[in-house]
């Protein structure tokens, strides 16, 4: 029988085959190896929480629980908790002072701005009407009682420049004496004066940008941070 002759098609599909098969090889050739280790162990624990940035007054603990958010970062600072000094004399008490007796601080200010909104609501300034708006205390409770990590962003100035009687950024030691006392302030009736947990922290929002409310330098941030 005669002997069919290949088609150039035939002929075409053979060459790109061959030089598939070329072009595989020398990539396999060329590829190194190595070994990957596979662990049931996680490493770090970023991946382990889904959080939430500050609603309004509307602010429902249900909806967390219901999304599953096990950390909810709020900001404080002077703007919301010290709104204006809780002191009659600016840069008093004193650092020293605060440390020796803490009972120096005007903690009736304290406990009335913490839990007796709208004189120290989180969310009055995003209240709807109708709505009454929500006290750190409530919201700080709430979030004990479902587990969710609180993180407390605190600042001397918020985005709109306030309060306007807060040292920004602190320079005198009266200037030093009042942010001192406004984050031990915090710290303290969180975490001492009351069985709250927040023992994350944040210290102003963005300060690289001014917009946001630190009016110092970068160097000047680094000491405020200590």
């Amino acid at each position: 029988m005669p002997v069919a002759t290949p088609s150039v098609v035939q002929v075409v599909r053979s060459l790109l085959v061959v030089l598939l098969s070329i072009s595989f090889s020398v990539t396999y050739a060329f590829a190194g190896t190595g070994t990957l280790t596979v662990s049931g162990t996680q490493l770090g624990v970023t991946s382990q929480y889904l959080g939430a940035n500050e609603g309004s007054s509307q602010f429902n603990i249900n909806d967390l629980v219901d999304l599953g958010i096990n950390s909810y970062r709020m900001y404080g600072g002077m703007s919301r908790w010290e709104p204006t000094n809780d002191s009659s004399t600016y840069g008093s008490p004193t650092i020293a002072q605060i440390e020796a007796n803490p009972g120096v601080i005007n903690w009736a200010f304290w406990d009335n701005i913490m839990t007796n909104p709208p004189g120290g609501s989180d969310y009055s300034w995003s209240a709807s009407t109708g709505i009454p708006p929500v006290s750190a205390a409530t919201i700080i409770g709430q979030l004990n009682a479902h587990n969710i990590t609180p993180i407390i962003v605190l600042r001397n100035r918020d985005n709109n420049g306030n309060p306007s009687w807060s040292p920004n950024p602190p320079v005198t030691t009266a200037d030093w004496n009042e942010w001192w006392e406004h984050v031990f302030a915090t710290v303290y009736w969180f975490n001492v004066r009351n069985s709250y947990v927040v023992d994350n922290w944040e210290v102003h929002n963005e300060p690289n940008n001014s917009g946001q409310g630190w009016g110092g330098t970068e160097a000047q941030y680094m000491t405020f941070i200590q």
